[in-house]
């Protein structure tokens, strides 16, 4: 199946999401995206759900450049699982790993996003194809196609000709390759003002991090937890986050404050909870609020 690309679908809004078409195209995307986590062994909710629209320099002529966008549909946090190096996860480094299909050529080495500048550090070769889960799942089970399918969302197998589930193939040119941030961008004093505001109430640490997040913190442990604590507002099936991780959240939002003022306040900011809510303030208005 080919990877359905801007040219395929016509056009992203403002937000870099797919824009489709009719309900039929919407399945094809959800599909297409089914499989994309299947081969790249990612069918624990690690692809983001929005996509990833940084801008690149491309060259007109020898002496002429032009910026352009590149959008990336499908990609995660951090680095593939199989990294294992220390050289992988260290303290001060972010990474981002994008699956993209590079058989009709490279993604941009260096792009720019709002979180400053990436480049690329490695690239790994994906044969594109997987054995499709519908072949050794019990009925019933997570993996299962509804018995109502007529054909496999996944392998395209013909279920009602009762045709046996085959494998997931996406394409020959297929890869991951994995983004390192250069420089974190900072933020500017017109950003300032309330970030998490009090509705919040106790997802305000979890809505933090999630915000932090947006300009390049990586601690993937309270990210984690931030984000499967996210996952249980409102009508949700979703597991509630344990006590112990609760407290673990709560014990990092004093990290994750040092690291925005560390990385992010722009000078003469510095962010910061007043009465219940998180701000990122300027020095005189935080000189103000405490009565200095």
């Amino acid at each position: 199946m080919p990877h359905l690309g801007v040219d395929a679908w016509g056009s992203y809004d403002e937000h870099g999401n797919v824009a489709p078409k009719n309900t039929e195209d919407e399945q094809r995307a959800s599909n297409e995206r089914a499989q994309v986590a299947e081969v790249f062994g990612l069918t624990g909710g690690e692809l983001m759900d929005v996509a990833w629209v940084p801008t690149y320099e491309r060259n007109i002529t020898n002496t002429l450049t032009a910026t352009g966008e590149v959008v990336f549909t499908y990609w995660h946090q951090g680095v593939p699982d199989y990294l294992e190096g220390p050289e992988w996860h260290p303290t001060d480094a972010i990474f981002r790993t994008v699956c993209e299909d590079e058989m009709f050529g490279y993604v941009p080495q260096i792009v720019t996003g709002d979180e400053g500048t990436w480049r690329v550090v490695a690239r790994y070769r994906n044969s594109g194809e997987t054995e499709c889960p519908g072949r050794s799942a019990e009925p019933g089970s997570a993996n299962a196609i509804p018995a109502t399918a007529e054909t496999c969302p996944l392998c395209d197998a013909d279920l009602m000709a009762g045709e046996s589930h085959g494998y997931i193939y996406i394409g020959d040119g297929w890869a991951e390759i994995v983004y390192r941030l250069e420089e974190i961008q900072r933020a500017t004093p017109t950003v300032a003002g309330c970030w998490v505001d009090g509705h919040w109430g106790q997802y305000a640490i979890a809505h933090m991090v999630e915000k932090a997040q947006d300009w390049g913190y990586a601690d993937a442990e309270v990210i984690d937890i931030a984000t499967r604590h996210l996952a249980t507002i409102g009508p949700s099936e979703a597991p509630q986050i344990t006590d112990d991780e609760h407290q673990a959240l709560s014990d990092a939002s004093d990290e994750v404050e040092a690291w925005l003022n560390e990385h992010v306040a722009p000078e003469g900011f510095s962010f910061g909870w007043w009465e219940g809510e998180f701000f990122l303030n300027s020095d005189a208005q935080w000189a103000e609020a405490y009565g200095e």
